[in-house]
């Protein structure tokens, strides 16, 4: 190219009958400027090169990152390393290298170097923003691990089944006209034995508040709502239509207080109650997931099989279905 330019000039210097020093080094002015451009596009495809190189090395790594065996790692584990990773790969050095490039390479299409390597055209390089790509891509594993599976669940005259398990929670609520009466008999008689059992231990178990309406729960939450605001509230009531006392297979034990659990008879209730067909509804450490603080005294009626089942796993019955538990008004 180089060459090319330059007899050309030559050619119009003999036709214009010019000579001189004066235009001579007009040429070889020209001639330094040609062989400058030259050589910084050459700089700029090998920057641009060994960036591009760089960028594909870094998210090679991060995708190495994200392939943890899912059998050994929960959803919010796969998440956090998920986001750990991204956030290595968007280091802001990249992007900066990245966003330099895009402001000073503007290449002809099909222009070919000295070296017969053909370069496309790039007017500009889009700028990942680190923080967008971890909200995004955070966004997408919420949804995968935090919505429910529908194949599991059954609504029957608005009363909603999980593996057949009846759930009133803040995700699932309970028709107004559901309406039991009363702890159903199941409930009772397993009450009886474990509170039988109870008594041969010395220990002392009644229980202080069973069956709820509708109406009843309504009532109950609003005098709450007055009293400590709907967002304490929230904490520890159900609003009506999502409480397991309208369901009947629920109730609350003693004192319904926190120290109920450092009495001999909440330990007792915590080691025992899966043998008797119940589980405490509301873990201590899992009220992200239950939605409602630590209740040592209220139980919930599964029956014996599922009950220790769940008692075994360690999980709270949202997490042992897969269900979420949060309203959405």
């Amino acid at each position: 190219m180089k060459r090319n330019i330059l007899a050309i000039l030559i050619f119009l210097l003999i036709l214009n009958g010019l000579s001189g020093c004066g235009m001579v080094q007009e040429i070889e002015n020209e001639a330094l400027t040609v062989s400058t451009e030259s050589n910084k596009n050459e700089k700029t495809i090998k920057i641009s090169k060994k960036t591009s190189e760089k960028t594909t090395n870094k998210f090679e790594n991060t995708t190495s990152k994200i392939t943890d065996d899912e059998n050994n790692i929960s959803s919010s584990a796969i998440k956090d390393k998920t986001t750990e990773a991204i956030e290595t790969f968007t280091d802001e050095s990249i992007h900066s290298v990245i966003e330099n490039i895009s402001k000073d390479i503007i290449l002809e299409p099909n222009k070919k170097t000295e070296e017969n390597q053909t370069v496309t055209a790039v007017t500009s390089v889009p700028v990942v923003k680190p923080q967008e790509t971890v909200a995004n891509i955070t966004s997408v594993l919420n949804l995968q691990t935090n919505v429910d599976n529908i194949n599991n669940i059954e609504v029957i005259d608005g009363v909603t089944y999980v593996e057949g398990i009846l759930i009133a929670n803040k995700t699932y609520a309970l028709p107004s006209t559901y309406y039991p009466g009363d702890l159903q008999q199941e409930v009772k008689q397993a009450f009886n034995l474990m509170q039988s059992d109870a008594s041969g231990q010395g220990l002392s178990i009644w229980i202080s508040s069973g069956f709820r309406s509708y109406n009843s729960q309504s009532n109950i939450y609003n005098g709450y709502v007055r009293r400590d605001g709907q967002s304490v509230a929230d904490t520890y009531s159900a609003r009506p239509g999502h409480s397991e006392h309208q369901t009947g297979l629920a109730f609350d034990l003693n004192s319904i207080s926190d120290s109920f659990a450092d009495t001999s008879e909440g330990k007792w209730i915590a080691e025992n109650c899966h043998k008797y067909g119940f589980i405490i509804r509301y873990p201590k450490g899992k009220e992200h997931l239950t939605g409602y603080k630590y209740e040592s005294w209220h139980l919930r009626y599964l029956g014996v099989e599922k009950a220790t089942e769940v008692y075994n796993s360690g999980l709270c019955l949202e997490e042992y279905l897969g269900i979420t538990s949060t309203y959405n008004y």
